[in-house]
């Protein structure tokens, strides 16, 4: 609890201030093709997932702090390992250099770098690390239109009665195939450059 809180209060100031508590491991199967390879933004660390790892790496993965125990991994230094969203929350890492785009479906029009950031309405990504990245996210009118004028969360399931949750996520369910409907429409007409906007900030 010290180190989360004093993670919490370095991050106020700056991001880089995790480094102090954190460092971030990225376990992949594609040896040094990861793109990235190159990312310095904070201390991290690429090792090799295995089989013999796999499972200590996906428990690592859902180990969310102060609620959930961290995991060790055997063979890696560093004491506990927790999920990547503490320091990673929305993914604002440089995609790093390559031909195609990077295809990034997401929740919100804006991707907020890490746990600690959500409530900084300041500690927003810019689009430097997005060059090569399209991110698909649904609009705020649209989801003005859902039940509540908002997606589904984990809260639902503490703030309204199963039979209200279910409905209104069936009709979020039912709203997102006609999106989905309408992205179709746009890629087998080859409209779907009308609906992109550059990220410039």
């Amino acid at each position: 609890m010290a180190g989360m809180g004093l993670a919490v209060a370095g991050n106020l100031v700056s991001r880089r201030a995790l480094a102090l508590v954190m460092r971030r491991w990225i376990f992949n199967s594609t040896g040094g093709e990861t793109p990235f390879a190159h990312i310095a933004d904070l201390p991290t660390r690429h090792a090799s997932l295995t089989r013999e790892n796999t499972r200590d790496v996906l428990l690592a993965s859902g180990a969310i702090p102060l609620l959930v125990d961290g995991v060790r991994i055997p063979g890696m230094v560093g004491g506990m390992h927790w999920d990547g969203g503490v320091l990673d929350y929305h993914v604002d890492l440089d995609f790093g250099p390559g031909d195609g785009l990077v295809l990034y479906p997401h929740f919100y029009p804006h991707v907020v770098p890490g746990w600690f950031d959500k409530s900084l309405a300041w500690r927003r990504a810019g689009g430097a690390n997005f060059r090569r990245a399209l991110l698909m996210a649904p609009s705020p009118e649209f989801v003005a239109t859902l039940p509540g004028a908002k997606i589904p969360d984990r809260r639902d399931f503490y703030t309204m009665p199963e039979a209200e949750r279910l409905r209104r996520w069936q009709a979020v369910v039912d709203a997102s195939a006609a999106l989905g409907d309408e992205l179709h429409e746009l890629i087998e007409s080859g409209r779907i450059a009308e609906r992109i906007q550059i990220w410039d900030k």
